[in-house]
């Protein structure tokens, strides 16, 4: 598990999820979110692994728990730290819409486990 804070929430960042948005995902996987995430009550949270897995949690008992639970799962089925992209129907991260994405980015050297979307 990557440290707390898990997530940042940031409103000058946030945006409605468009599943076809999601960075490094199939097309297979964003139906399969499209079909299961986007109707699913809250609180759920949506991580995404460096290669393009991801998991989800959703009905939870508190965001907090969605959050701990995804990145729990997406790590351990990803071997690394996961991301969390969305919390209920809103990106919690900046998605660039000008440039693809190739991976996800991680400074060189120290020892910071945060990772962004670049």
């Amino acid at each position: 598990m990557p440290p707390p804070p898990w997530v940042t929430r940031d409103s000058s960042i946030e945006r409605p999820l468009v599943v076809n948005d999601i960075p490094l995902m199939s097309d297979v996987s964003k139906t399969n979110v499209e079909k299961n995430y986007v109707p699913a009550r809250g609180p759920k949270v949506l991580a995404l692994g460096p290669f393009g897995g991801f998991s989800f949690r959703f009905g939870q008992e508190n965001a907090d728990e969605a959050v701990r639970r995804v990145l729990e799962l997406c790590g351990k089925n990803a071997g690394v730290s996961c991301l969390v992209v969305a919390m209920d129907n809103d990106f919690v991260v900046p998605v660039p819409m000008t440039l693809k994405v190739v991976g996800f980015f991680r400074p060189a050297g120290g020892q910071q486990h945060h990772t962004r979307i670049a």
